[in-house]
């Protein structure tokens, strides 16, 4: 590991873009088709604007949840032979042209991670360390997510002090630090950092007040309806008016990335608890991140 208080050749500033996006819970075991659906359209998009963004630029990609950084050198011929027959032509220019498999992959896998398996994405760096996500699944209990917004969230929709500290605040500086050491070990300052929507990175670079990174902006994924302070209002009418929900059952297009964990964010949680009356999770359902 090289020292993280080297400089960059080129520069010693970090350029951080957070591609903002809905992703899956973390033990998910149940979710409905809507939320699904909801999931695959901004996975795919988040696939898109990596896409799109690599034409121009040579950025380094961070993905929310990692834990070990992954290169092609370390990529299982097997996982990626199965990426590539439900993507025999690659991603179709238009969410509209993925079929039920490609989109149940993309929610169930995300797009970044996707584009790796489709050798497309050569490298993924980490944003945390193992054991510090293993703490928050076990002070955040995801297996009832009713009973767990009630737990962690205010009144007002807005997460309790204690848990904005584990859930936001940690990880977000955790992430930042991760995106700096990266960038000094591979002489790159253009940072892509995937990671739930509900997340404000601007807000916590320039809270940090450090001046070796700054923050370019956001690029969105989610639906419309997805963004903003209406989600904490439509999930408060969800609890009021509480109506059935047809599910799926995760079972199936699993691929399990080495020691990744997905964490939700605010945006992601209250999308589920809107969606999906039963989203039930259960760690066993979820990959065991073996290479």
């Amino acid at each position: 590991m090289q020292s993280t208080n080297r400089e960059l050749v080129n520069s010693p500033i970090v350029k951080l873009t957070h591609i903002r996006n809905s992703h899956i819970l973390p033990q998910a075991e149940r979710l409905s088709r809507a939320t699904l659906e909801q999931i695959a359209y901004s996975q795919y998009h988040v696939a898109q604007a990596i896409l799109a963004y690599k034409k121009t630029n040579s950025p380094i990609i961070l993905l929310e949840g990692l834990t070990e950084n992954l290169s092609l050198l370390e990529l299982s011929r097997a996982k990626s032979d199965v990426a590539m027959f439900i993507f025999p032509e690659g991603l179709p220019d238009k969410f509209d042209q993925l079929n039920a498999h490609q989109k149940s992959y993309l929610a169930l896998n995300g797009g970044a991670f996707t584009l790796y398996l489709l050798q497309q994405v050569s490298e993924l760096y980490k944003t945390a360390e193992s054991e510090e996500q293993k703490a928050i699944l076990a002070a955040v209990d995801y297996s009832e997510p009713e009973k767990m917004f009630s737990k962690i969230y205010q009144a007002d929709g807005k997460l309790k002090p204690e848990y904005n500290d584990l859930i936001n605040e940690k990880r977000e500086i955790a992430a930042i630090k991760f995106a700096k050491q990266a960038a000094l070990e591979t002489n790159n300052n253009d940072v892509l950092l995937v990671f739930g929507g509900a997340h404000n990175f601007g807000s916590r670079i320039e809270a940090m007040r450090d001046s070796s990174i700054v923050f370019k902006g956001n690029i969105e994924t989610r639906l419309p309806y997805q963004s903003g302070a209406a989600m904490v209002s439509l999930a408060l009418s969800f609890f009021a008016n509480r109506a059935s929900s047809h599910e799926i059952v995760i079972n199936s297009c699993k691929i399990d990335p080495k020691t990744m964990l997905q964490f939700s964010s605010l945006l992601c949680c209250l999308t589920h608890l809107i969606y999906s009356v039963q989203a039930r999770v259960s760690l066993t359902h979820l990959p065991q991140y073996r290479r």
